[in-house]
């Protein structure tokens, strides 16, 4: 069977959220999950389902399946949910002959993928962001303190901590960073509210969303990025 996407992962919500997406666009979807109990490949919007290998457990034996899958039922297009997928569609792309990456390759996907750059890339797209307290490595914060709540967020794609997590005290930051490497490049910067993302996030976003969906420039408010 051709399908026109897979989506692998498929035991996560946002890999689940994808499938119902592009189900609803009318695009056939293979769901892949690492067992048959994973969500997405009961969701109806799947037309195909197949099991493969842990990314982070059997990250050769998950590239391989992926590759195989993909030129049993391709060509078509393979939708990460996960940013050690990311890195495994990278890597394996020249072998895939049957997969297009729903992104640009090279520097210009990892501009975007490196908060450590994500000040002066926003800042060449016209778009501003919070100003960071700290950009260092792990083993330098251990020894900070604040005065008041932080966001702790990693630097790279693939990281230990995960995600931007928010640590209230000094006792919670020292446990957030319990288990990470000393040489893990960190950011921290304040705690932001609602309404700093409504008026200064959003307005941007959705000026970019109608932007990139008629292709039009003019559509873009100038002194939105003023």
């Amino acid at each position: 069977m051709l399908v026109d996407a897979i989506v692998p992962d498929a035991h996560l919500n946002a890999a689940v959220a994808g499938i119902r997406g592009l189900g609803w666009a009318g695009l056939r979807v293979l769901a892949v999950g690492p067992n048959w109990t994973a969500a997405g490949l009961w969701s109806r919007q799947a037309v195909a389902r197949a099991v493969s290998p842990s990314v982070i457990d059997d990250t050769p034996g998950y590239a391989d399946r992926l590759g195989l899958l993909a030129a049993e039922h391709g060509p078509l297009v393979v939708y990460p949910s996960r940013e050690e997928t990311i890195d495994v569609m990278l890597d394996s792309a020249s072998r895939w002959g049957d997969v297009m990456l729903p992104f640009p390759g090279g520097d210009v996907l990892g501009m975007v993928r490196d908060k450590g750059r994500l000040t002066s890339t926003a800042a060449g797209a016209g778009l501003e962001t919070p100003d960071s307290w700290f950009e260092g490595m792990a083993r330098e914060l251990r020894s900070m303190t604040f005065s008041r709540p932080v966001v702790v967020k990693p630097a790279r794609p693939v990281s230990r901590l995960k995600t931007a997590k928010l640590a209230r005290d000094a006792v919670e930051l020292a446990h957030m960073l319990d288990g990470v490497p000393d040489d893990e490049p960190l950011l921290v910067g304040k705690q932001r509210n609602l309404e700093f993302f409504v008026a200064a996030i959003l307005p941007q976003a959705i000026a970019l969303g109608k932007s990139i969906q008629s292709n039009d420039e003019s559509a873009l408010d100038p002194a939105l990025f003023a």
